[in-house]
């Protein structure tokens, strides 16, 4: 999978010399399907993340989308606990992988709370952090 970010310590992206803490500093505002692309947004927090830009993840060539079966439908959905990799043969969701050893065959994975899980593969992914414009 391209990508123009690294994940560190399993909570954070870091892209163009910038941190983006989505667990402690965004919360998650959703995902949007398309037939050509996956979008999953990310908030400042009003108190955390103060400062930074909304982030959205998209997911240009995607190959596998799967989401836990009642995604949405559970509170804390808002609350990113942990982003990384899980090779697409291993369905054990208790742990997902760190940046090294992962592959470019890797899944990523996005837990929130609740247990809530979006797993994706795709021939490309851009974290785009957009300013908002008044």
């Amino acid at each position: 999978m391209e990508r123009n970010f690294r994940i560190e310590q399993n909570i954070s992206l870091l892209a163009d010399d910038r941190r983006y803490d989505l667990h402690n500093s965004f919360s998650f505002e959703g995902v949007k399907i398309t037939p050509h692309q996956v979008l999953l947004s990310f908030n400042p927090d009003p108190t955390w993340g103060v400062g930074q830009p909304p982030v959205i993840l998209s997911f240009s060539g995607v190959k596998h989308l799967s989401l836990s079966d009642g995604f949405g439908t559970l509170p804390d959905l808002s609350d990113l606990d942990e982003v990384g990799y899980k090779d697409p043969a291993d369905n054990d969701l208790d742990y997902i992988e760190y940046e090294e050893p992962s592959s470019p065959a890797c899944h990523l994975m996005f837990r929130f709370g609740s247990d809530q899980v979006i797993r994706i593969w795709s021939q490309s992914v851009k974290l785009i952090a957009a300013h908002i414009v008044s």
